[in-house]
């Protein structure tokens, strides 16, 4: 047995994850943890993943002044800076 690098609990020989702490480890050929994911960073990781899947989700329309894709909710263009290119532009956009 051994502790976890992270929180200190201890851990069995070679095991990949922490379920104390839910960290998670790599290791390398020597048998030593040559890589360190804390829970914080995993949480943050998933919480990325649900917000630009929420941003992909969002209704699309085309920018009136050069034809970027504009998601419902932002204000201006961010090609062109078109004000109120989303409610000033043309149709949904279909991929």
């Amino acid at each position: 047995m051994k502790n976890c690098p992270v929180c200190g609990k201890e851990i069995q020989e070679r095991t990949t994850k922490c379920y104390s702490c839910h960290s998670e480890f790599t290791y390398g050929k020597k048998g030593r943890i040559k890589y360190i994911k804390r829970s914080e960073d995993i949480i943050n990781e998933r919480r990325m993943e649900i917000e630009k899947k929420r941003y992909e989700a969002l209704p699309k329309k085309v920018c009136i002044t050069c034809g970027n894709t504009v998601r419902e909710g932002e204000y201006y263009c961010q090609l062109c800076g078109e004000e109120d290119a989303y409610n000033g532009g043309s149709t949904y956009f279909e991929e």
